[in-house]
């Protein structure tokens, strides 16, 4: 880079013209055009679709902020975590959910209590998330949360078994001997209890 090069001039000249057009897109009137746009340049990493991506957490379009949140949570750029956090306000629970799951990329401790109310979300998938998300912490607090997901459907049990293993609170001991003695049909499932439940044992003898 020559002396006098301004910085932000280099990251323009340097962008893919992939880059580049996701970055258009993202202003596009079509908000499934920016939804994608959004979901793109997280899954590139693209660091210059970082100051993009923070304008697009203010986008009307509730699915646009969510994916905004989520792309930023992956390209994992310490520049958005706080836009990321003053998303926690928004009213539409999908977007919460998703900035709670964007924080936990960051390793931030604000993640948690967000994180334990993603366990009730109506989405699956989001209840998954985030019972994964919580053994980054394995703060002791999420311990309730996780043993209430022990009776969700079987994806969000199975996540929820594995981070109180990984946590290794003694106050799963319980729930997880009664999945383990009621789940015969279910050899998976029951496995993975018995395995958390070791976890937990071996940590109290440690």
């Amino acid at each position: 880079m020559k002396l006098n090069e301004n910085p932000s001039n280099l990251n323009t000249r340097d962008k893919s013209p992939e880059t580049a057009k996701l970055i258009k897109d993202l202003t596009k009137w079509n908000w499934e055009v920016r939804l994608e746009a959004a979901k793109k340049l997280g899954e590139l990493k693209a660091f210059e679709g970082i100051e993009p991506l923070i304008q697009a957490l203010k986008d009307k379009h509730s699915f646009v902020r969510a994916m905004a949140a989520f792309s930023l949570g992956k390209i994992n750029n310490k520049k958005a975590v706080e836009p990321i956090y003053d998303l926690l306000q928004d009213e539409d629970d999908e977007v919460f959910c998703e900035v709670a799951l964007a924080l936990a990329e960051f390793g931030d401790k604000r993640a948690i209590i967000p994180l334990t109310i993603a366990l009730q979300s109506p989405h699956d998938y989001i209840r998954f998330e985030a019972a994964e998300a919580l053994v980054i912490f394995g703060d002791k607090d999420s311990v309730d949360p996780l043993i209430s997901a022990l009776w969700d459907y079987n994806n969000v049990r199975s996540a929820a078994i594995g981070a109180l293993g990984k946590i290794g609170d003694v106050r799963a001991l319980p729930f997880l001997e009664k999945i383990i003695s009621s789940t015969p049909n279910n050899e998976r499932l029951k496995a993975e209890a018995v395995k958390a439940y070791e976890q937990i044992k071996e940590n109290i003898t440690l």
